[in-house]
């Protein structure tokens, strides 16, 4: 005899200055447990910081977070390939590639070109030929490594 239903309990609501304090509280806890356990390359601050400066007001609310959902996937991959020859002329900082994106795609939201280079830096999988992004410290240039 099951006592309790499947599935989950938990529902998705508008987003609010509460829920983002809320969350930006328990990510910081997470970061500090991430510290903790040596684990690097998270995308923790990139997502604090998007819920700090408020990103949230403007962004849609999807189930898991995903921009893709509304987006036709051959844009997405325009954006990727976009973005990855940007890089591959190892003259671009972050910002003036965020901001060719979104010239180039004005009609994909801006966090997603923002995640599609978070990706081409950190995951060979998203990453183009096995090869991820790199940023030089002193220039802030991105090239391919």
């Amino acid at each position: 005899m099951r006592l309790c239903k499947k599935g989950s309990k938990c529902t998705f609501d508008k987003p609010c200055e509460q829920g983002a304090q809320e969350s930006i509280r328990k990510l910081l806890r997470l970061k500090e447990w991430c510290n903790y356990f040596h684990l690097e390359n998270t995308y923790l601050p990139q997502i604090i910081n998007f819920l700090e400066l408020g990103g949230w007001k403007d962004s849609p609310v999807l189930v898991g977070g995903c921009f893709e959902e509304l987006t036709p996937k051959q844009d997405l991959i325009d954006v990727k390939r976009w973005a990855a020859n940007l890089i591959y002329a190892g003259i671009f900082t972050r910002k003036p590639i965020q901001e060719c994106l979104q010239k180039e795609f004005p009609y994909i939201h801006k966090y997603y070109g923002i995640s599609q280079l978070m990706n081409l830096a950190k995951n060979p999988k998203y990453g183009i030929n096995g090869r991820v992004a790199h940023v030089d410290e002193e220039t802030g240039i991105w090239s391919f490594s």
